[in-house]
C-alpha cells in the first residue's frame, strides 16, 4: 500500500504473489496445532513460527500465533513480528562479534563467579542456567553448552554499543540503544544483552541467522515475489540475486555453523540424542530462553537450519506475562522446533556446511586452548581461520595460573 496506493492495492485488481510455499505452510501450522496441548502445559498460550530459504530470504511459511481466530490468546496479533527477548539464541551473534574481534574457537574463557560493574546500579553478576560454574572454558563448549558467564564477558571483551551497531549489519534493526547513538554509551542495554536482553522479533532473529547459513551473506527476509496488474505487466519484481551481502567472513559463519551443529559441543548440558539434531543431516542449532529459570521466564525459542531452510520457533504468551517455572526454549520450543524440521527435512537429499578455503585444523592443547607445549595432557584438534590461529603454547597457560 506504501509503495503502490490504497486504491491501487484494492481497486486496481492487482495479482500478488507471495513468497509463502503452501506445502511448508501447512506443515508449519500443524506442527504447532498438534503441539498446543504441550504449550498450555508449559504454561504459554501461544507460539510462532518463521520458515525461510537464506539464500533468497524468501519466506517460506509464517505462523503469527496458534490460532489467528482465538481472542483469549489475541490471536491476530502477529508474534513473528513482534519483538520479544531472544534469549541466548543471540549468543552466536556475540561470539561470532568477538570472534571478528580476535577470538577463535579454542579462546579460554573463565566460567567462574563474576561481577560487572554497572555504574550507579548494582553490579551484574550472572549465573548459568545450572547454577554451577566451569572453569576455564575454549569458546567452543562454551558456546555449545550456552553458558551465560562466557558470553557475557564476550560481550564485556566486545563492547555493548559496538554490538548493537554489528548487529544492523544483520538487519537486527530493532536493537538499537539511544545512549549508544547520542554519546556513545550505552543506556538502554548492559551486558545482560549477551543473554538476549533486548527485543527482536523472530523474522529478524531468522534473517540475521540464515547470514550464518548462507555463508556469511546476508538476505533481507522478503515475502513478496512480484506483483502483476490487470492485464499482466510485472509492476514489480524482487532481485533474489542481488539482494545480498558478505557481511560475514565465510570462515566466521563456518566455524559458527561447525560448533551450533556439533553434538558433543552440547554436552554435558543437553545429553545425548537431544531434540536438537535431526538424524541424517547436518543442523545447526541453537536454544534462548529469556528471564531466569524460576517464575519470571516469559520467552522459549529455539532456532536452527540448514544451508537450506532456516526455522525459528517462539513460544510463550502474548500478553507477556511469565510462563511456568522451571520452563526453557528447549522444553518449549525445540519440541516444536524439531518436528517441524525432521518432517520437512525427511526425503530430502543431505547437505553439508561448505567449508570455505580458508579453514584450518590445528592440534591444540584441550586444557588451554593455545598449542600444545610439554605440560599439555590432552591433545584434540580444532578448526580455525587460517589467519587467527592459537596463539602461544599450554606454557603460556600453565604460567598465567
Amino acid at each position: 500500500e506504501a509503495q503502490f496506493g490504497a486504491q491501487a492495492i484494492y481497486q486496481g485488481g492487482l495479482r500478488i504473489h507471495t513468497t509463502l510455499d503452501p506445502n511448508t505452510q501447512r506443515l508449519a501450522e500443524a506442527t504447532i496445532a498438534n503441539n498446543r496441548t504441550a504449550i498450555n502445559a508449559g504454561g504459554a498460550n501461544n507460539a510462532a513460527m518463521v520458515v525461510l530459504q537464506p539464500q533468497t530470504g524468501e519466506v517460506l511459511a509464517m505462523v503469527g500465533s496458534a490460532d489467528f481466530n482465538d481472542e483469549s490468546i489475541s490471536g491476530q496479533i502477529n508474534m513473528a513480528m513482534t519483538p520479544r527477548q531472544p534469549g541466548s539464541s543471540i549468543k552466536p551473534l556475540v561470539y561470532l562479534s568477538a570472534m571478528e574481534d580476535g577470538w577463535t574457537p579454542s579462546t579460554l574463557i573463565w566460567d567462574v563467579p563474576t561481577q560487572f560493574p554497572d555504574g550507579a546500579n548494582p553490579a551484574y553478576e550472572p549465573k548459568n542456567y545450572d547454577d554451577q560454574f566451569h572453569g576455564p572454558l575454549r569458546l567452543r563448549p562454551a558456546l555449545g553448552n550456552s553458558y551465560n558467564i562466557p558470553a557475557v564477558k564476550a560481550l564485556e571483551y566486545y563492547g555493548v554499543c559496538r554490538f548493537v551497531a554489528n548487529m544492523q549489519k544483520v538487519g537486527l534493526t530493532s536493537l538499537q540503544d539511544s545512549g549508544c547513538q547520542e554519546t556513545g554509551q550505552p543506556r538502554d542495554h548492559g551486558f545482560s544483552l549477551a543473554l538476549g536482553g533486548g527485543e527482536i522479533p523472530a523474522l529478524e532473529m531468522a534473517g540475521a541467522v540464515g547470514a550464518l547459513a548462507n555463508q556469511g551473506r546476508y538476505v533481507e527476509p522478503i515475502t513478496i515475489a512480484r506483483i502483476e496488474n490487470r492485464t499482466g505487466d510485472v509492476i514489480f519484481e524482487q532481485n533474489l540475486a542481488g539482494n545480498q551481502s558478505q557481511t560475514i567472513r565465510p570462515e566466521h559463519a563456518y566455524l559458527l555453523n561447525d560448533i551450533l551443529s556439533d553434538d558433543g559441543a552440547r554436552q554435558p548440558e543437553f545429553g545425548p540424542n537431544n531434540l536438537l539434531n535431526v538424524p541424517g543431516h547436518s543442523v545447526a542449532a541453537k536454544t534462548g530462553t529469556s528471564g531466569t529459570t524460576g517464575s519470571d521466564v516469559r520467552d522459549a525459542w529455539t532456532i536452527g537450519y540448514t544451508p537450506e531452510v532456516v526455522t525459528a520457533v517462539w513460544v510463550g504468551n502474548t500478553n507477556n506475562q511469565p510462563v511456568g517455572g522451571g520452563q526453557s526454549g528447549y522444553r518449549l520450543a525445540s519440541p516444536i522446533w524439531n518436528q517441524f524440521m525432521s518432517n520437512y527435512l525427511a526425503g530430502r537429499q543431505p547437505v553439508d556446511f561448505a567449508r570455505p578455503p580458508g579453514i584450518a585444523e590445528v592440534e591444540i592443547c584441550a586444557d588451554s586452548g593455545a598449542q600444545p607445549g610439554p605440560g599439555c595432557n590432552q591433545l584434540i584438534v580444532e578448526r580455525f581461520a587460517s589467519d587467527q590461529l592459537p596463539p602461544g603454547s599450554d606454557q603460556d597457560f600453565l604460567q598465567s595460573l
